[in-house]
Formats: structure tokens, C-alpha cells, sequence
């Protein structure tokens, strides 16, 4: 169903009372932008022409659509205001705009967030000699991406007990492998966790992640027919959602010794690892339980600073974690103040990925990824960790 006018309410009441806004000015062309989609909850797959949406802090919506396209927007609430020509569109936006001073749009200043920055600058350049200012909307949209109820938390959980159950699996089949002789290597565990993910009605955006040795010391390693041996670290980074509409992912990356003598060096990295995944998850938790708000990039100076202490500074390659919704990397707040100055606080209702890594060129890597949702001054972790590497 499109934009409700309840859900139109909740913006208005946002935009009045968390703003000083007139409006927020929607804007896409060809998909470039998910918050169009997400907010007037329409395929975004039907939008070819530019479309613009005003929702004033008052009032009625305008709807600024090109005629070919009317039957999309004929069921979102507002206003229809159809334009053929381009000369017809600069129009219609000077009227609609005519008298507003500061708006919204999914803008980020200097590009500082590109999760939240959509319009391109040809357009913000045209707004911006029709408004007096234009700010970023992340204030509004905040409230509803990457909000998950409670059927959304429970497919969650159903597909974090399939990664589970997929895990256990992949190490059976390893295991099982070498001690039958049978050749092993990553592309066949790959496609056995496909296989795994359809038997259990669950569905992915990309390619499952499987890496030996040397190969894990790639964060986005693409699966080779590199052999898994005896004396030998994998790593396996997967995630999937249940196949039902909004269903969330789950995203888990856990790593396992093919022996039971580790060497000392992958024990102690893993070590390090594990520790700073539990201090950025204990930090949250502690914040939480004082009512105090948590930024993103907060929770990635504690995961950092430990792996840093220990001094793997340069070998932590990439953020602490990342937002999950309906897909993999959602728009909402990511755990880093590394890739991205990410001050954005994590909201309630909401899940991120909590996944440091230690990656050490030739040699091998260690990464641990869990999930973290979170509630009402508390959170919940799927996909725990193990305190200690897994052998098989």
C-alpha cells in the first residue's frame, strides 16, 4: 500500500516538531533514490521520469509527475501536478516552492554520509533558486528507515538461525571432506550454502563468502577453487533474509582451524578480534542502560582503539559494522568513524552488523560479525561470536 495518511501525519508532525523546516522536497529519477520508494512505499523499479514530492509541514502533498507515468503516482495522497515539457516542470516547481524558505532533501553536506546523499547537484543547484536553503533530511527520515516491527525482527531471528545452522553445516562438510580424502575447496562450500538457503525459503543479494589462509586476509575475497586443507584457517562471511515481503537480513561471518593446534599467532589475533567486538557491544550496552544516545561512530573508536592498542591499527581495513534493513547495507546508521565520519545515533527499532577485523597480507585474516538489535534501552545480539576459534 502507498503512503497512508497516517504515515503522512507522523512526517508532518516530525517536520513540525523536530524542525524548523517548511517541507521535504522527495525527488528521484530512474531509482537513483531509495528514500522515494521507501517513504510513499511504491516500486521504485516503475520510476523512469523525474518525480518530485513536497510534503509541507502543512497541509496537502504535491505530486510533480510526467504524464506517461500518472498511473504510478495515481494512489500516493496528494495533489496531481502533471507536466509533458521541461518547461512545464520549472513551472510547477517555482509555484509549488514559491513560498518556502528552508527544506529537505536527501543532501549531505560535503558528501559526508553517501547513504543518506541522493539528489545529484544539477538538481540541488536548480532547488536551491526556488528555496532559500536546503538541508539534509536525514532529521525527518530518520524516524522511518530501517525501522523494524516486530514480524521484521522475527524473520530476523529465523534467518539468523538458518546462517547458524548453515555454519555448523559447512564445518561438518569440511571436516567429513578431509577425513573421507575428498577434494574440498571454497566455490563448493559456496554453492553448499546456497543450497542450504534455498532449502530454507531464504534469499540473498550476493555470493556468500568463502576464504582459506592467505585468501581471508581479503575483507571481499570472491570465492576461488582455492582447495581447503588439513592445518588451515577459513573464513566464511554469509547472510540471507527469509523470502517474504520486508523481511530483513542477517549477516554472520565466523572463521574455524582445520586443526586442533592453532598456531599461536591466529589464537592471539583472534583474541584481539573477539575483545574488541565485545568492548564496542558492552560500550552499547552500558550507554543504553543510562538512557544516554549512541552515535555510530562512537561505538567504532571503541572497537578501533582496542585493535590499535594491541597494534594491528593499520591491518583494521574497514568500518566496525554497517545498518541492516531489507537489505544488506541499509541507509540508517553505520558503526564507523573510519570509512565515514558517521555521527548519526543508532535508533531503537534498529539493527547493525558489529564486525572488526584483523587482516594481515599473505598470512591470513580474522573477522567476527554478529548482530545487534536494538530495543528500548537494551539490545540483542544474534549470531554470537564464539569466545574462542573453532576447530574441525
Amino acid at each position: 500500500m502507498p503512503l497512508s495518511h497516517t504515515k503522512l501525519d507522523e512526517i508532518q508532525k516530525v517536520i513540525q516538531n523536530e524542525t524548523d523546516f517548511d517541507g521535504w522536497l522527495l525527488y528521484d529519477y530512474r531509482q537513483n533514490n531509495e528514500f522515494v520508494s521507501e517513504i510513499l512505499e511504491i516500486p521504485k523499479d516503475l520510476f523512469t521520469r523525474r518525480f518530485f514530492y513536497w510534503i509541507p509541514k502543512v497541509g496537502i502533498p504535491s505530486k510533480i509527475f510526467h504524464a506517461i507515468e500518472r498511473h504510478i503516482y495515481e494512489p500516493v495522497i496528494g495533489k496531481d501536478c502533471e507536466y509533458r515539457t521541461w518547461q512545464e516542470l520549472l513551472g510547477i516547481l517555482s509555484k509549488t516552492l514559491s513560498k518556502v524558505g528552508r527544506i529537505a532533501m536527501e543532501y549531505s553536506p560535503q558528501g559526508v554520509l553517501p547513504t543518506i546523499s541522493k539528489v545529484d547537484a544539477g538538481t540541488l543547484e536548480l532547488i536551491k533558486t526556488k528555496v532559500s536553503q536546503i538541508n539534509s533530511s536525514w532529521p525527518i527520515a530518520e524516524h522511518f528507515i530501517g525501522i523494524w516491527d516486530k514480524q521484521q525482527m522475527d524473520l530476523h531471528r529465523e534467518a539468523s538461525h538458518v546462517l547458524e545452522y548453515a555454519f555448523s553445516s559447512c564445518w561438518n562438510l569440511i571436516r567429513t571432506s578431509l577425513d573421507a580424502n575428498r577434494a574440498i575447496n571454497e566455490q563448493m562450500v559456496q554453492n553448499f550454502i546456497l543450497d542450504i538457503f534455498k532449502q530454507n525459503d531464504c534469499i540473498t543479494e550476493s555470493l556468500p563468502i568463502c576464504a582459506v589462509q592467505e585468501n581471508s586476509a581479503n575483507p571481499h575475497h570472491a570465492s576461488s577453487t582455492a582447495p581447503i586443507k588439513n592445518d588451515a584457517l577459513i573464513l566464511i562471511d554469509m547472510w540471507c533474509k527469509k523470502n517474504a515481503p520486508n523481511a530483513p537480513f542477517a549477516d554472520q561471518t565466523k572463521v574455524a582451524f582445520t586443526s586442533p593446534n592453532v598456531p599461536k599467532k591466529i589464537t592471539s589475533v583472534y583474541s584481539i578480534v573477539k575483545k574488541a567486538q565485545t568492548k564496542a557491544i558492552e560500550f552499547c550496552k552500558d550507554q543504553f542502560n543510562k538512557t544516554i544516545s549512541v552515535r555510530g561512530s562512537d561505538v567504532d573508536d571503541i572497537a578501533r582503539e582496542h585493535i590499535a592498542s594491541q597494534g594491528y591499527a593499520n591491518n583494521f581495513l574497514h568500518r566496525t559494522g554497517h545498518n541492516i534493513d531489507k537489505h544488506l547495507h541499509g541507509m540508517a546508521t553505520n558503526v564507523d568513524n573510519f570509512e565515514l565520519h558517521d555521527t548519526r545515533f543508532l535508533k531503537k527499532n534498529t539493527c547493525c552488523s558489529i564486525e572488526p577485523g584483523i587482516y594481515i597480507k599473505g598470512e591470513f585474516g580474522i573477522r567476527l560479525e554478529c548482530n545487534m538489535i536494538i530495543h528500548d534501552n537494551e539490545i540483542e545480539i544474534t549470531g554470537q561470536s564464539e569466545d574462542e576459534i573453532i576447530k574441525i
